[in-house]
């Protein structure tokens, strides 16, 4: 997945979370693309894209 312009929502902060769950979902899919199984760095990428997820939504 990439970030295109066309998500912007145009409130700068919440833009710049956005692009990072992009790019973070981006990293999870090439990391199960590339291993086809789970991995300690595919669970490490999902680790950090959940803790991300909850600072978004409580932000």
């Amino acid at each position: 997945m990439l970030w295109k312009d066309e998500y912007a929502t145009g409130i700068s902060a919440i833009d710049c979370q956005h692009q990072k769950l992009v790019h973070m979902a981006t990293v999870l899919e090439e990391a199960v693309k590339a291993h086809k199984e789970m991995t300690y760095a595919t669970g490490e990428t999902l680790r950090e894209l959940v803790d991300y997820v909850k600072v978004h939504f409580r932000d």
